[in-house]
């Protein structure tokens, strides 16, 4: 695929989806937790445990998806480590992916938020992680398993709109600088927080309001249903033609957070539509 992803909301929903043949410091429980500073943290490496650590989760029923992240990662700074993403129902299958060092434990390191975009949308009732090697210790803020708006459903993405090249993404911070009675100047340290502003320019009917013949997940059904008060992944890149520059590029332009405006859009002309976005993560 090329263009952006919108993944607007998790299927992972209960920690009692979730078993793992590892032994975990800090629930593995917490994985499923909104707030990335609650960390899921394996107590044992691989190596440990015959080289992987599998994670399987269990939807009870069928879901369609189209990626799935890691948020708020730390751990497997240690050369390579493999991810194995395996599945029931779409026939079965499974998908893998190299993942570089990223810095020690209890630290962001390179990429503390990891995207994976399938290469097609699948139909599953169940999927296993499975991180294989190079890892010591592994830490997840929240494992993010959901799908991909588009036109519809389409199984090789082909109908995942461009997001318009002018999008922007800035830092925003809001530490305070102040003087004591003595005039010494000194810094109130605020949270940073991630900004990304960004539009797409040219919407069917079908992505913007919905359509009278195939229901899909528009982005007025998005807006409406999970308004600012659920948090989103966006990513407005995906591709520039080489693997690991897209894996960096995906990894370092994600934001998860929340939109700004859940949903304005307008007609550019009589069947095609522009809707603006807005969203403020964590940094």
């Amino acid at each position: 695929m090329s263009g952006s992803v919108l993944s607007y909301t998790s299927w992972l929903t209960s920690s009692s989806m979730l078993t793992s043949d590892q032994t975990w410091s800090a629930p593995l429980a917490n994985a499923v937790d909104r707030q990335l500073s609650s960390k899921a943290i394996s107590s044992l490496s691989p190596d440990d445990e015959g080289g992987s650590i599998s994670i399987d989760i269990d939807f009870g029923e069928v879901k369609n998806i189209g990626c799935i992240a890691l948020l708020g990662t730390s751990g497997m700074q240690t050369g390579t480590t493999t991810l194995y993403i395996s599945w029931t129902g779409s026939g079965g299958g499974s998908f893998s992916k190299l993942i570089p060092g990223i810095g020690s434990t209890g630290e962001p390191g390179r990429y503390r938020d990891m995207i994976f975009i399938l290469p097609n949308r699948i139909d599953v009732d169940s999927i296993t992680l499975t991180f294989a090697s190079g890892s010591q210790v592994l830490g997840i803020g929240r494992i993010w398993v959901g799908p991909i708006f588009g036109q519809g459903l389409a199984a090789d993405l082909t109908d995942v709109p461009q997001i318009e090249a002018g999008w922007k993404l800035e830092t925003i911070d809001g530490t305070v600088t102040d003087s004591s009675v003595g005039l010494q100047a000194y810094a109130k340290g605020a949270p940073k927080v991630r900004h990304l502003t960004c539009a797409f320019p040219t919407l069917t009917l079908a992505q913007a309001i919905g359509g009278s013949s195939v229901y899909i997940h528009d982005l007025q059904y998005i807006g409406e249903t999970y308004g600012s008060q659920y948090p989103m992944i966006m990513v407005a890149r995906t591709e520039a033609g080489d693997d690991f520059v897209d894996f960096h590029i995906r990894n370092r332009t994600l934001v998860y957070g929340r939109q700004v405006i859940p949903w304005q859009t307008w007609p550019m002309t009589q069947v095609d539509f522009r809707c603006d976005m807005k969203f403020i993560g964590e940094a």
